[in-house]
């Protein structure tokens, strides 16, 4: 599936409903400076990252230092997961 120009994709036997991952190139999934930005500005303390994907950006806020809950419904991104992940 091709959205202005993102290629989605989906893991082997991932249901299409849930939405799959952006291949590569898409500024506004991963933005640090706004999120240091918000993060300041803002003074958050918790965040909650619901469908995380690989956990970039949980992991970001984490390592910033903000309490972090991150929930993805692809079994191939959970397993793949670059933050701590608890399975069911």
């Amino acid at each position: 599936m091709t959205i202005s120009g993102l290629q989605f994709v989906n893991g082997v036997d991932e249901e299409q409903h849930l939405g799959g991952n952006i291949a590569e190139g898409d500024p506004r999934t991963y933005a640090p400076s706004v999120w240091d930005y918000v993060i300041k500005r803002f003074a958050v303390k918790s965040v909650l990252d619901i469908g995380s994907g690989l956990g970039y950006a949980a992991d970001y806020f984490f390592n910033a230092g903000v309490k972090t809950l991150a929930v993805e419904g692809l079994t191939f991104n959970v397993n793949h997961s670059i933050y701590p992940a608890l399975h069911q």
